[in-house]
Parts: structure tokens; sequence; C-alpha cells
């Protein structure tokens, strides 16, 4: 199965390793919790922000859970937004129950972007200093999105924010210029394997 999506991640790995009481960290609004319900016995969501669907307003680097709480940790997408990811896997360790599982995943090339602040980027190796550092076994870590995944999220980061409005026939030609870009995604001797957009990681206690 190709993972090109933080989705594509999540519905592979979460039927595989997780369950029992889960903490989803930096979860906001929960975007995955139908993916994620189905497998796990009590499914929580803390956040730095009062969103709608969130159980814990709490700050990562200081979880106001006891030590040994959880089967399961997640976190997607969100370590790149906090300054200490130190302390962020050191409590990710101290809420799991030995033997409990930790999922993450975060950038590594990709376009900055804020909620509200943006301060890291991991390499897979980065990623997999970290959690040996606070005493986790990795169990798996790999990469998500391919070369031109990459180049054509730059591309649109670049050239059709979101945000504004690049008028019709503008967004048009970007759009039909993405589209060919993720397209070679299937030219497998274009990709670089240095070139990839996200890591993930699977890590127990």
């Amino acid at each position: 199965m190709k993972l090109t999506h933080t989705r594509d991640v999540i519905n592979k790995l979460v039927p595989k390793y997780i369950k029992g009481k889960t903490l989803d960290i930096g979860g906001g609004t929960s975007k995955y919790r139908s993916i994620i319900t189905p497998y796990v016995s009590e499914y929580l969501v803390s956040d730095l922000y009062p969103v709608q669907k969130i159980d814990f307003i709490e700050d990562a680097r200081k979880l106001s859970h006891k030590d040994k709480t959880f089967d399961s940790i997640l976190s997607f997408q969100v370590l790149e937004h906090i300054d200490d990811t130190k302390a962020v896997v050191k409590e990710m360790y101290r809420v799991l129950k030995y033997d409990g599982i930790a999922m993450v995943t975060v950038p590594f090339l990709c376009a900055q972007h804020g909620h509200p602040s943006d301060f890291h980027r991991f390499t897979v190796d980065g990623l997999r200093w970290y959690f040996e550092q606070e005493g986790f076994k990795v169990i798996e870590v790999g990469k998500q999105g391919s070369s031109f995944a990459v180049i054509s999220e730059l591309f649109r980061f670049a050239f059709l924010n979101p945000y504004k409005n690049h008028g019709r026939i503008k967004t048009a030609i970007l759009t039909r210029i993405i589209k060919g870009l993720t397209k070679l995604d299937k030219c497998e001797i274009l990709q670089n394997e240095n070139i990839y957009g996200n890591v993930y990681i699977v890590a127990q206690k």
C-alpha cells in the first residue's frame, strides 16, 4: 500500500497497533475519529485550544493525566508546532501504560505553516532519535509522500494559496499544473528516496 496521505498511514497502522483507552494529542476537531473509534475502547482528544469535540484543554509538554493512564497515544502533524519535542515525547512515555503504543506523524518537507507557530521538521532518523532517547522501543518508522507529491504541494503553497482569490483563469491553470505534477508520482524512475513529505513512527513503552 502506497502511503501518500496521513489518512493512508492511519488506515494502515491504527487497526494493527492501536487499542484500549486512547489519547489523541493535538487532535483538534478529531477529523480521523471515524477511522480510530472502531479499534479502541475509549477515544479522547486533547488540544491547547478549545475546539468542538475536545475532551482536555492542555499543553502537550505537560499533560494533565496521571502516569500509566493510556493504552495508546496518537499525534498527527502536531509536533512541528511545539517548541520542545523532547518534553512532548517524554510526556507520551509517562502517561502510557507499560507496553503501550505511541503513533505519531510529522512533516519533513513542506511549506512553513502556523496554528499558530511552526518550529520543526523531522527526518526519519531524527524522529526515531527523539523516541529512543526517552526509552521507547521503535516498532515501525517510515516515510509518507513521494517526490512529486512534495513538489506539487510546495507548488500549491507557493502559487495557489487557498485563502486568496487568484481568479478563475489563473486558478484553473495552476490546478492543472499541480495535477500534472502529482501524476508523475506513478513514474518510479523519477522518485528520490530522500525526498518525502512526512515521517511516521510507531513506538512502544
